[in-house]
């Protein structure tokens, strides 16, 4: 027997004693033949199912799911396919998610699926029928190649955790949905550096207020936040410093070149004034103000969605990856 069957040799194993154990059977059983043999047993009683499920996932425990349904030997179908666990693959090893799916025939993958500490490798390749992923979070990869290679008719995929390195291409899905891509933007990591957190300025009748002590760069962009209290309403854009030659000061001139709305009031710029950032303001009105200034990083990440799948989303929609640091393609 191979360790390149459908799942490690050690599973493999278990499951086929645990078949033969409910159907009293002392015969070998070829891995061609056992998705019979699991059919045959799981149409007899719920008993059936918890002797498979507990065996293969180790009672929920298993945390390595290494081409464990993989067609290596044999097409996991729906039928076959129904898990009692969540699927969990942690950094144990490298490549405890690497072709865990691979060339399979599922539709749907039931269950949470996690995947952490380890390579998000080829885990769905070829999986031409697949078209539902309910749950997949994502956290401290340490690659992605290939996950979703040639999944063709991939619809739904609710994405959690964090994403935190290059190579997500989902531009073989084009039938995502609009929901699908944007639970992959707001798993994507931040790599921006926050400089004021949420820092609350009372405009009333001056011009000039002090927003928090820093500093901005002049070969930095930066994203600003404001929400203004009176509305309830957030508006953001990504700026870099210009040089003031009247001021003669390095200052971010708000809500150009590019915001994703413009607020009904100007605020004009901001400014350093010796150690600290102020806020100048065009014209009076009266509201508490919430801003947030990050510092984009001078890395950039990249994350391939394909132009089907990007002409599902607003600007502004993709400029929430570009505030993070990534660049989508």
């Amino acid at each position: 027997m191979s360790k390149n069957a459908v799942m490690p040799l050690i599973d493999y194993k278990n499951v086929c004693d645990a078949i033969r154990e409910k159907t009293g059977s002392t015969d070998l059983i070829k891995s061609g033949d056992m998705a019979e043999k699991i059919m045959g047993i799981s149409e007899d009683s719920g008993i059936n199912y918890d002797l498979l499920w507990d065996t293969f996932q180790n009672n929920g425990e298993r945390t390595s799911y290494e081409c464990a349904f993989s067609a290596t030997a044999f097409r996991w179908t729906d039928e076959i396919y129904n898990p009692k666990y969540p699927i969990v693959c942690n950094g144990d090893t490298v490549n405890t998610a690497y072709k865990t799916f691979y060339n399979c025939a599922i539709a749907d993958t039931k269950v949470p699926i996690t995947i952490e500490g380890t390579r998000f490798d080829n885990t769905f390749q070829y999986c031409v029928n697949l078209k539902r992923i309910p749950s997949l979070t994502l956290n401290n990869l340490t690659r992605i190649q290939n996950p979703f290679q040639n999944c063709k008719a991939l619809e739904e995929l609710n994405m959690h955790g964090e994403i935190n390195v290059d190579g997500l291409n989902l531009s073989y899905s084009p039938l995502l949905t609009h929901d699908s891509l944007m639970s992959v933007i707001n798993s994507l990591k931040d790599f921006s550096t926050t400089i004021v957190d949420n820092a609350v300025v009372t405009v009333n009748k001056q011009s000039h207020y002090f927003i928090s002590s820093g500093n901005i760069t002049e070969d930095k962009d930066y994203v600003v936040e404001f929400t203004i209290a009176n509305t309830g309403v957030t508006y953001s854009g990504i700026y870099k410093p210009v040089y003031n030659e009247t001021s003669q000061r390095y200052e971010l001139s708000v809500f150009t070149p590019y915001p994703e709305t413009k607020p009904p009031v100007a605020y004009d710029r901001i400014y350093n004034d010796g150690e600290n950032l102020m806020l100048a303001v065009g014209f009076n009105f009266n509201s508490d103000v919430n801003i947030t200034i990050k510092e984009l990083s001078d890395e950039t990440h990249t994350v391939t969605f394909g132009e089907t799948n990007l002409a599902k989303l607003t600007d502004g929609e993709k400029l929430q990856a570009t505030k993070k640091g990534w660049v989508l393609q």
